[in-house]
């Protein structure tokens, strides 16, 4: 009798996770939301999660990087990290603008569903999903290193174009 006891507790212990393991897995793939601006296409949910993580990192680390050289400014009195700091702010606003012209350019291509820049020192790299979430074609990547090329200085050798 006891043994029944247990089987019977046991096999209700199992449905009760398997009850609470089924509505955790509804509850918390309801929270992933088709973000604005999305739908349809090739990209998916999580291709444009993936890019609005890339542009949210990226966009805190510019503000936290700001904020230093704005600080340094504000508390310094020396000639050269004044000048050191300023540099980096302009610096910085720059490449906002070099990322923001080539990603606006590159997304008004009708193939093209994200784009995500990132511009260092010594290489530029296009992240790039096209509608039919397919790598892009040899025509479309040349179209997009066109361009990048056209909105840049940089030669082609450092410019990467990338699929996601």
């Amino acid at each position: 009798m006891l043994t029944k006891k247990k089987k019977i507790f046991v096999l209700t212990g199992m449905v009760a996770l398997l009850v609470l393991t089924g509505v955790l897995n509804i509850v918390l793939n309801n929270r992933v939301t088709d973000p604005v601006g999305g739908g349809g296409g090739g990209g998916g949910t999580t291709a444009q999660c993936l890019f609005q993580d890339m542009r949210y990192t990226r966009q805190i680390q510019r503000e936290e990087s700001r904020l230093v050289w704005q600080s340094a400014i504000e508390n310094s009195t020396d000639a050269e990290t004044l000048e050191i700091a300023r540099a980096n702010l302009e610096r910085i606003d720059y490449v906002i603008r070099v990322e923001n012209n080539i990603e606006n350019t590159v997304r008004s291509k009708d193939f093209v569903e994200h784009v995500h820049v990132m511009k260092g020192d010594s290489m530029l790299t296009v992240m790039v999903r096209t509608t039919s979430g397919e790598r892009p074609t040899d025509t479309e990547a040349n179209l997009i290193l066109d361009a990048v090329l056209n909105q840049t200085d940089r030669p082609e050798h450092e410019i990467m174009v990338q699929p996601a």
